[in-house]
């Protein structure tokens, strides 16, 4: 389980990277010039710091959280 957790961590941005992000901010997200979405940057034990949303699969009723691995980001200002 280790090794899992290292790997998605090292996907994250590093850490020069992550100064310039904000835990609880909302960002556009881009991987390989490819839109991801919209996520919040998150504060992680089990995967790290890193882009993360909640759905809400309704056939079960359980939230499933994705992790984002992006290379682009851009803040997402209110009503954007």
């Amino acid at each position: 389980m280790c090794e899992i957790q290292d790997y998605l961590k090292s996907l994250n941005p590093k850490q020069e990277e992550q100064t310039i992000l904000m835990y609880g901010s909302e960002y556009h997200l881009w991987r390989d010039g490819s839109y991801l979405g919209i996520a919040t940057w998150t504060q992680d034990e089990n995967v790290g710091d890193s882009f993360q949303e909640s759905v809400l699969d309704e056939e079960t009723g359980l939230i499933i959280q994705h992790v984002f691995i992006a290379d682009k980001w851009e803040l997402k200002i209110k009503n954007q």
